[in-house]
């Protein structure tokens, strides 16, 4: 326990300037802190609620957002908050895993409650059948308790059988890091960043598909003599920063040791038509693309006359 506690470096300001997120400790504790947030949150446990009651549908891969209101955060937990800003794509995968894992626990605890609540009426419907009350008393309470014990309404955990929840970052810091006034303040030191800025909506295209990750099997044979491939399943993913979303095909087995070139796409599917394989062999979603052009009024004050307003597909 000793040595856990000299590992964490002591929070100050110049130690989070110059600290990274390795020093909050392995995955599994970041996740742990994350989940805490969300179920402390007034806002982020009423958000979760609000997608864990809502229905799924029957087919496709089914997309949910969660708004994390980043000034709660900020106050709740300053250190998390600053190192997922700053690094959003290592920390936004386990703060999502967070999310489904909060999600459990709330279910745990309705599970808890309706178990409760459901003996406590079996034990009042049987006082009341054994009361000398008259019939019709009896049968009126009969009937509210059954009706009773049928209220809870069905909920499903979004990240898990074909649907993914994703975290939404909203109410952004002032801070220059974050805040952008136009898309002229715009650099390449911005990619992969998160950031809010302002803009007027001129064009959206129409809802289109794409696929964001496919599963291959490297295929296991025998070539001049000796055996290639490993029979191993991994999952590619789309480059959402290429062009139309590409989806790369694989030219080696990502296994250690491993180097197969030859791979076979996974479709097979269950009866319930969920797709075999982990993480969902293939995954299609709908997406469209937005045009944001800069405001009239602030192009107007910062350009010279006559200038287009920037825009950013």
């Amino acid at each position: 326990m000793q040595q856990q506690d000299i590992n964490i470096p002591k929070w100050t300001p110049q130690t989070l300037l110059s600290c990274d997120y390795k020093k909050l400790g392995p995955p599994s504790k970041v996740c742990e802190t994350f989940k805490s947030h969300l179920l402390t949150s007034d806002k982020c446990l009423a958000s979760i609620l609000d997608i864990l009651f809502l229905e799924t549908g029957k087919t496709g891969i089914h997309d949910y957002s969660l708004q994390i209101d980043m000034h709660d955060f900020l106050q709740s937990d300053p250190v998390l908050a600053n190192l997922l800003l700053r690094y959003p794509a290592t920390l936004l995968p386990v703060l999502e895993e967070s999310i489904v894992a909060a999600q459990q626990e709330i279910m745990k605890r309705v599970d808890s409650f309706y178990g409760i609540y459901n003996l406590q009426n079996s034990n009042a419907n049987i006082n009341v059948n054994t009361n000398t009350n008259t019939a019709r008393n009896n049968i009126d309470t009969n009937i509210d308790t059954n009706i009773n014990t049928n209220i809870r309404p069905t909920a499903a955990i979004k990240g898990q059988n074909a649907t993914r929840v994703h975290a939404r970052l909203v109410n952004l810091p002032p801070h220059s890091s974050n805040h952008k006034p136009s898309l002229s303040s715009l650099t390449s030191h911005d990619v992969g960043k998160i950031l809010q800025l302002s803009g007027t909506v001129t064009r959206t295209s129409t809802v289109q598909m794409y696929e964001s990750q496919r599963a291959y099997q490297c295929k296991q044979k025998k070539q001049k003599g000796k055996m290639t491939g490993c029979n191993a399943k991994f999952v590619v993913k789309a480059d959402l920063q290429c062009s139309n979303n590409a989806l790369c095909q694989p030219v080696k087995c990502p296994t250690t040791g491993c180097c197969g070139k030859d791979f076979e796409i996974i479709k097979e599917m269950n009866a319930n038509g969920s797709i075999i394989g982990e993480n969902n062999a293939i995954a299609k979603s709908d997406y469209q693309e937005i045009k944001v052009q800069e405001s009239i009024a602030f192009s107007s004050r910062n350009s010279r006359t006559g200038a287009i307003p920037r825009a950013l597909l």
